[in-house]
């Protein structure tokens, strides 16, 4: 994986620079509010941004909304890089789920305990969203939604680790997470995290509106309709 530069500061765009950590790092997209704390002839806009369940707040005020929401951008840039390096690597995995599946499919043979499985869901609407629900030691976790099946995977599988994280009294899940990232956001992901979630003994279900992905690709090919791929999601 590219080192994450959009820490590092230049003249960029800060908004472009959030978007793209966002993008990276498989979360949603920035969501901003802009209030204007002065009058219509005289503006003093200020910014709030919502980045991965957080809310980060400018208390300058500008003359233009685009500065204002590039000035709370750069707030927030500047907090996650502060707190990813207090916390360490669980942090950053945290913030870099992409990796999960492989931390938990690795905790789970070191624990000797049947691996995770995965069942997704997915609404047809004009853009397919997907959620997956992980099964973990007789537990569910649900993820949020993700425009990807792959995603909406990784998501359940943070899930589940954050919560083993809090009764991790062996460190054994710790030392994993460790393992597969480095503390230093601007290096981004090691290059030996194990990619299991390519692996084939991982369970996964794919449904569509209800129906299995493998009994909507027989009826589509029934009807004479192209293939469904699942592993384009």
């Amino acid at each position: 994986m590219a080192p994450m530069t959009f820490f590092n500061s230049d003249n960029a765009m800060h908004k472009n620079k959030l978007q793209e950590y966002a993008q990276k790092c498989g979360l949603p997209l920035p969501v901003y509010t802009t209030d204007n704390r002065g009058f219509v002839h005289k503006p003093k806009f200020q910014s709030t941004v919502l980045v991965d369940g957080i809310e980060y707040r400018s208390e300058q005020g500008f003359s233009r909304i685009v500065s204002a929401e590039n000035d709370v951008a750069k707030i927030a840039l500047e907090c996650i890089k502060k707190n990813l390096k207090i916390a360490g690597p669980s942090s950053f995995h945290m913030q870099e789920p992409k990796i999960s599946k492989s931390i938990l499919y690795e905790f789970a043979i070191k624990s000797k305990v049947e691996i995770p499985t995965y069942k997704t869901t997915c609404a047809e609407k004009a853009e397919p969203v997907f959620v997956t629900t992980c099964t973990f030691k007789g537990k569910s976790y649900t993820s949020e939604i993700a425009g990807s099946k792959k995603m909406a995977e990784q998501y359940a599988a943070r899930k589940a680790i954050k919560s083993l994280l809090v009764f991790d009294s062996s460190n054994v899940l710790s030392q994993i997470i460790k393992s597969k990232t480095k503390p230093n956001p601007e290096q981004g992901i090691s290059s030996t995290a194990v990619k299991a979630e390519n692996s084939s003994e991982h369970t996964t279900t794919t449904q569509y509106g209800g129906v299995s992905s493998e009994k909507r690709r027989v009826e589509q090919n029934s009807r004479g309709a192209k293939r469904v791929r699942i592993a384009e999601y």
